[in-house]
């Protein structure tokens, strides 16, 4: 009889964040927050930051991180 979890011969991506990419995340956040805090008040530069970050956050979370060493949790 075989295992109840037996793993499987590849390893599958998490969907759980990475920790590079919630790094990633709170450095632009910090960024952002000292834009809005050196022109003192929310304006057209931090629109364009905000749509930027908010893009650079979905695309590396839609970027498989298999081959990253150290920092991709695996599903067993």
């Amino acid at each position: 009889m075989a295992p109840a979890h037996e793993p499987s011969a590849a390893p599958r991506a998490s969907r759980h964040p990475t920790r590079k990419w919630l790094v990633a995340q709170i450095t632009a956040l910090g960024a952002l927050l000292t834009l809005l805090l050196t022109t003192g008040g929310w304006g057209a530069e931090e629109n364009v930051a905000l749509v930027g970050y908010l893009v650079q956050a979905l695309t590396t979370y839609l970027v498989p991180n298999l081959d990253t060493p150290g920092g991709v949790p695996l599903h067993r």
